[in-house]
């Protein structure tokens, strides 16, 4: 089993290879006003994905198993409802 110091340690570097890609390529760092983080090359896209994934899973961790399984509960059932409401107004 994982450590949750060894999640944020893969955090930590995947977010320094991007940060390091966007400072070589003069962009500014991710923000809500500007997506950085959309066109990033193939090599990269690894450590995206690994950043999105560690985040989700030094939460659910940190959260412990009811209230994943209840955020989880609840994200399922918030969807469907969302996908209803969008199939209805057609």
């Amino acid at each position: 089993m994982t450590t949750l110091t060894a999640i944020a340690e893969q955090l930590l570097a995947h977010a320094k290879q991007i940060d390091a890609y966007n400072a070589s390529e003069g962009l500014a760092p991710p923000s809500y006003r500007q997506d950085t983080l959309s066109n990033l090359p193939d090599s990269l896209r690894g450590a995206r994905d690994g950043i999105i994934n560690g985040c989700a899973t030094l939460r659910g961790l940190t959260e412990g198993p009811e209230a994943s399984i209840t955020n989880i509960l609840y994200s399922v059932s918030n969807q469907e409802v969302t996908l209803t409401f969008e199939k209805s107004s057609h």
